[in-house]
């Protein structure tokens, strides 16, 4: 099955194939005509070309577009998919072209894999700040927080 997708501005608008020949020869026949055409093969994955460097998370090789492609955020199964075809980061050739088996060797997953990336980049590191300083202390400190905040 191939599905032939056309962007123009915001909108898209799509044409799916049974017949992958019948397919290929309209996507040929329309390809001069739009700058933003794109196949894509649910039957087929396709591997990338010699040399390729995954670089994931960023950039990410999409096995049924033949393409890489920035995957973007889905708040609603809570993954990252192409931002054409929409196939999400935990297919099995996603995985397998991209190296994400040794990220999810890391952290369990790739969503656990890249919240802590995050955290790390954001958060302050905590034991600098609090280098020097007894448990007393830090306990004097939050009772003045407290106190402060009480007498507001």
């Amino acid at each position: 099955m191939i599905k032939i997708i056309i962007v123009r501005g915001l909108k898209s608008s799509t044409k799916c194939f049974t017949d992958d020949e019948h397919g290929n020869k309209i996507f040929e026949a329309l390809k001069p005509h739009y700058e933003e055409i794109f196949k894509v093969s649910y039957t087929e994955a396709f591997s990338p070309p010699e040399g390729y460097q995954p670089n994931f998370p960023r950039k990410t090789w999409c096995p049924y577009c033949s393409a890489e492609r920035r995957f973007k955020k889905n708040p609603i199964q809570d993954c990252y998919i192409c931002s054409i075809c929409g196939i999400s980061e935990r297919d099995f050739w996603i995985k397998k072209y991209n190296d994400i088996w040794k990220y999810e060797a890391l952290g369990g997953n790739t969503r656990k894999v890249r919240k802590a990336f995050k955290s790390l980049k954001t958060q302050k590191d905590s034991s600098v700040e609090n280098l020097g300083t007894s448990k007393s202390d830090r306990r004097k400190q939050r009772k003045k927080l407290r106190d402060s905040k009480a007498n507001k």
